[in-house]
């Protein structure tokens, strides 16, 4: 099986307060998740937007995908007021497309339908 099946990443952002890293890692280690690593950052130490990044391994974790997402929103999210989500590393980014190709001459295309 692809290794990418068995890893994801929790993106976080919520007022900052104290213990939200403490309640994010205890929740990955009481569901048996290996914290593979951790970014966050604070606009503001007191009254700022806390953003985290964790990036962890969960054996099975396409199969406990659903529940591992309903007990985060319980457990942790709620209390602590995040907007949130899983990455999972074993699906597709989207991605848009950038092009330098210039724009075509001539009248805007609202006028030209006239």
């Amino acid at each position: 099986m692809d290794e990418r099946q068995h890893i994801a990443r929790l993106l976080v952002s919520c007022p900052d307060r104290h213990g939200i890293i403490a309640a994010v890692s205890g929740f990955l280690f009481e569901s048996d998740a290996n914290i593979l690593s951790s970014d966050q950052h604070s606009t503001d130490v007191e009254g700022g937007t806390f953003f985290m990044r964790m990036e962890f391994r969960l054996e099975a974790l396409q199969d406990r995908r659903e529940e591992l997402e309903r007990a985060f929103a319980e457990e942790v999210a709620t209390p602590f007021g995040m907007a949130w989500r899983f990455a999972y590393a074993s699906e597709r980014k989207r991605a848009a497309g950038l092009s330098r190709r210039p724009l075509p001459s001539g009248p805007p295309l609202a006028l030209a339908s006239r």
